[in-house]
């Protein structure tokens, strides 16, 4: 049975970085990606996310993370790689700050730097679902319902699932929704910035979005209604239009939701990393898309020593 340097437990933005950094540096020989289907526990949020990225905050570390990332994309654009960007711009209401951003497919960003990684030689193992991780005597065992792995170290890069497989690492989760619309984008409305603004105890953001189906306008909202009876349903959508959605964004009042994208992520927005000997780790980041490769290379230096 081939024994892994490295086994990644996970396929989305902190995992794939990870690995890119990793072939970058060349530091393990042999490196294996464990890849579940994210649509089981809508744990990968970051398939639903705006994939806007802002690199201005009042913090400072945030804005490097974000910087780093930025800059990467700015240089895959520069070279013809299709991320599906769009015009972006986040707009603070209640702030009176107008940013610029980038928007760009957080899918198509993580599959390029897995394509990547696989050209250096990382094995993926798609549509595998991991039942069980444990330190042996020698090696971490990962049980799976196709086979059983072994490595000499283990990232568990899951999301919200890490701690199912690390219980120790708590994380703190929070809900994500977003309401594509079926109102109109045309010549006039494309430059649409991103605009966020407080509604009742949280926040609702507004923007466009290169889809499938072509330009949409989202509305998604964090907080403000905590807890709806489904969340697959629209109904939610109709209390943001009631809350003062409506108010603020009055075309939008007869507008149509064609889908929900929704999600669970993490609450912590800044790198939470732990390991266990030395040979077991977790990371994790709420909104990792947009700082996935300054993660990345952190958690790449980090499982290295």
């Amino acid at each position: 049975m081939k024994i892994y340097d490295l086994l990644i437990l996970g396929s989305g933005p902190i995992a794939a970085a990870t690995a890119y950094h990793l072939t970058e540096s060349k530091k393990f020989d042999s490196i294996g990606i464990i890849s579940q289907d994210p649509t089981d526990d809508h744990g990968a949020t970051y398939t639903n996310a705006g994939g806007s990225i802002r690199w201005f905050w009042d913090d400072d570390l945030k804005t490097e993370m974000t910087t780093q990332t930025a800059n990467f994309i700015k240089d895959l654009l520069k070279k013809g790689v299709d991320l599906s960007e769009i015009n972006d711009n986040y707009l603070f209401l209640h702030r009176g700050k107008f940013v610029p951003s980038l928007n760009v497919s957080g899918t198509k960003l993580v599959n390029w730097l897995l394509d990547q990684s696989v050209k250096q030689g990382v094995k993926i193992y798609n549509k595998t679902k991991i039942t069980g991780v444990k330190n042996d005597k020698d090696y971490c065992v990962v049980n799976s319902n196709k086979q059983t792995f072994r490595a000499k170290k283990v990232l568990l890069a899951l999301g919200v699932a890490n701690e199912l497989f690390m219980p120790s690492y708590k994380l703190e989760k929070e809900m994500r929704q977003l309401f594509v619309l079926d109102v109109p984008v045309d010549d006039y409305s494309r430059d649409f910035p991103h605009v966020i603004f407080p509604l009742g105890k949280g926040v609702v953001y507004c923007f466009i979005k290169k889809m499938p189906e072509g330009l949409r306008y989202l509305v998604g909202q964090e907080d403000v209604v905590e807890t709806p009876e489904d969340l697959n349903s629209s109904t939610t959508f109709k209390h943001l239009l009631d809350a003062g959605l409506g108010k603020m964004m009055p075309f939008m009042k007869s507008a149509k939701v064609e889908k929900v994208l929704w999600g669970i992520d993490a609450g912590n927005k800044e790198l939470k990393i732990k390991s266990y000997k030395n040979r077991l780790f977790a990371a994790n980041c709420g909104s990792a898309i947009r700082s996935s490769i300054w993660i990345g290379e952190q958690v790449a230096e980090k499982i290295s020593n």
